[in-house]
């Protein structure tokens, strides 16, 4: 079941019409439905990267709190944050897990 918001256990996927491409670590994101275009912060091409394989937000906040520990709680923020503006942008799915 496809849900508009996501929650920690959502599997969040993204869209295979999306295109990206890496420059120098940076992720540019193409919607070519709607035209959008997106250039990513490192922590928003990292997560990017990550969704390369459908996962939930609580996968996204582990595998890389366990990267920078001491930034966890930021992490965690960075990661809800982003993958609600990915569902507005349209770029990926979220389902109920």
């Amino acid at each position: 079941m496809r849900v508009d918001k996501a929650v920690p256990q959502s599997i969040i996927a993204r869209l295979a019409t999306v295109a990206s491409e890496s420059f120098e670590g940076i992720e540019v994101v193409f919607d070519p439905d709607s035209g959008l275009v997106r250039k990513l912060n490192r922590t928003a091409s990292e997560i990017w990267r990550l969704l390369e394989a459908p996962s939930t937000r609580s996968e996204l906040m582990s595998t890389l709190s366990a990267r920078t520990p001491q930034n966890a709680t930021h992490i965690a923020a960075d990661v809800l944050r982003f993958v609600d503006e990915l569902i507005m942008w349209g770029l990926v799915e979220n389902f109920d897990g």
